[in-house]
């Protein structure tokens, strides 16, 4: 039988999530072209981390971890801007294999 580690399951879950927003870029529309390259999903928080896990479940927050991504706006293939910015969050997987999402916990 298989085992199964929370921490270990998230990191198949973030390569995903990365390489799918990825895929889903350049976006071109006329002289313009969105491009996006580099997405990471910031996560130091660990499954068996339950203090903040609480936290959340007790204030009504989601326990997840940033999707950051450069962002670069191109005009006839000139860059016309260049940032670093968070395009979303992703619910944390528990050690319980569940997700915390607006203080209630869902079980996958």
């Amino acid at each position: 039988m298989a085992s199964f580690i929370p921490d270990e399951q998230f990191d198949v879950m973030k390569k995903n999530i990365s390489s799918a927003i990825e895929d889903l870029f350049p976006v071109e529309s006329g002289t313009g072209k969105l491009v996006i390259t580099n997405v990471e999903v910031d996560d130091r928080a660990s499954a068996t981390d339950v203090t903040d896990q609480k936290e959340a479940i007790l204030k009504g927050k989601s326990w997840d971890v940033p999707i950051y991504g450069d962002v670069e706006l191109q005009r006839n293939g000139e860059t016309i801007d260049k940032k670093r910015l968070m395009l979303g969050r992703l619910p944390k997987l528990t050690d319980r294999f569940g997700f915390i999402v607006k203080g209630k916990e869902y079980q996958s």
